[in-house]
């Protein structure tokens, strides 16, 4: 990966030729939380940007509740989880499982996940997420 800037032009492009392109899907890790933070709010205010609705919230278990939820309106949507928790993993789980499902269903979708290596990577191996092993990565560390 070149850069951010080609990420984040990437991101405007998949917004406007969704559903179903790769960079839909992203996982942010490496570098401080603050980094990852901060790429997410980018990734936002591009989907916003793009008139996708948007809704962030932390990776811990109430993802569950806030994310479903913004599930059931109708249009383009993009879903951001902030710095995966230990305690989200199982909401996390269930959640990328219903965007699988809306994915399949040709919905406009996105969804952006940031965290700390060793709690993402679980997610890639877990019967409900494997999907998230197509995802785009984006390694902090790396760039």
């Amino acid at each position: 990966m070149s850069g951010r800037s080609e990420v984040m032009a990437d991101y405007a492009e998949a917004l406007s030729n969704a559903p179903g392109t790769q960079e839909l899907l992203t996982i942010i890790t490496g570098g401080t939380p603050e980094q990852r933070s901060d790429l997410l709010r980018v990734h936002q205010a591009l989907a916003e940007d793009a008139d996708w609705r948007t809704d962030a919230c932390t990776g811990g278990p109430e993802a569950l509740l806030t994310l479903t939820a913004s599930l059931a309106e109708p249009g383009p949507v993009a879903l951001l989880l902030e710095e995966v928790e230990p305690r989200g993993l199982e909401a996390v789980r269930f959640i990328a499982g219903l965007v699988q499902h809306e994915i399949r269903q040709e919905r406009s979708i996105s969804l952006v996940l940031s965290g700390e290596d060793a709690l993402i990577t679980p997610l890639l191996t877990d019967g409900a997420a494997t999907f998230l092993q197509r995802a785009l990565f984006i390694d902090l560390d790396r760039q």
